[in-house]
């Protein structure tokens, strides 16, 4: 439905507080410009459009960002529009790997090695990759915990979400699995931080 999200997207007196509480919380560096408010489930995707699950400080930088997953959004609209994906198909896309989508769109980043593979994608996230009016309240059925990996370069480690370091993680590497299993076929060479 065109214009649809202009009807349901929360006003900046909802998001922008939410926002800055959000920045504290996670202890992001930067001042509240350097971050977009966003929807990890896009609205055009029927993400929540109030649920804080599913808003999160998206930084601009470094690239890829909010902008470049603005774009991931629009492309992913377009194709359930279009009848060549099913909605629920466009929030799997986002909740499990944003950036793989927007590397199907853009192209390999210049200097990639061709058949190497995307590596981690930086907010497959948020989430989380989570659906946040869906997804980010799933978690592993046999435990009931969700867990939290970095797609940084450096990163090594896999949290469950009652370890609250998975909390500094930065939200532009961010990524969510529904179940440890899941988590470490994403990242065989991390290991798990703390049990649940």
């Amino acid at each position: 439905m065109a214009g649809y999200t202009r009807t349901v997207r929360p006003p900046e007196s909802y998001t922008e507080p939410l926002k800055l509480q959000q920045i504290a919380s996670l202890r992001l560096p930067g001042g509240a410009s350097a971050y977009e408010e966003d929807h990890f489930i896009p609205l055009e995707v029927g993400g929540h459009p109030r649920d804080p699950r599913n808003l999160w400080p998206e930084p601009y930088g470094p690239v890829p960002g909010a902008r470049e997953k603005d774009r991931v959004e629009t492309f992913l609209h377009d194709q359930v529009c279009a009848g060549r994906m099913a909605l629920q198909q466009a929030q799997q896309a986002v909740q499990n790997d944003w950036y793989a989508v927007y590397l199907q769109i853009a192209g390999p980043p210049p200097g990639a090695a061709i058949g190497s593979g995307t590596g981690a994608s930086p907010a497959s996230n948020p989430a989380p990759a989570a659906t946040p009016n869906s997804a980010s309240t799933s978690s592993d059925a046999s435990t009931g915990h969700a867990y939290y990996a970095s797609g940084a370069a450096n990163a090594s480690n896999i949290y469950c979400d009652s370890d609250p370091d998975w909390k500094r993680l930065g939200p532009a590497n961010l990524q969510k699995f529904a179940s440890l299993e899941a988590a470490q076929a994403a990242h065989p060479t991390y290991k798990l931080h703390q049990a649940c």
